[in-house]
């Protein structure tokens, strides 16, 4: 049984893949902070950039894949469970 729709599968990919990276990039962001301290390092400029970047990037991809869900019959339809038929 399908879950999503072919644009929800589209957006769910993005989202998840968006995720993914935003993830990373605050992983290395937090790493390069720890490991350099209280120091002014362009480097660590440059990756809390990355993070905010993808972070940005996140939270669009989140919004246009909640929007599809909500709007769409297809990808919703496993959202809403009949009373009584709860599992």
């Amino acid at each position: 049984m399908k879950k999503h729709c072919e644009d929800g599968k589209i957006l769910c990919e993005q989202f998840e893949d968006n995720l993914k990276l935003w993830g990373f990039a605050e992983l290395n962001r937090e790493a390069a902070e720890r490991i350099i301290g209280g120091c002014v390092n362009p480097n660590l400029k440059e990756l809390s950039q990355h993070a905010k970047d993808a972070l940005c990037a996140f939270l669009k991809a989140k919004q246009a894949y909640v929007v599809h869900v909500a709007d769409c019959l297809v990808c919703s339809r496993k959202l809403i469970v009949p009373v009584g038929k709860e599992q």
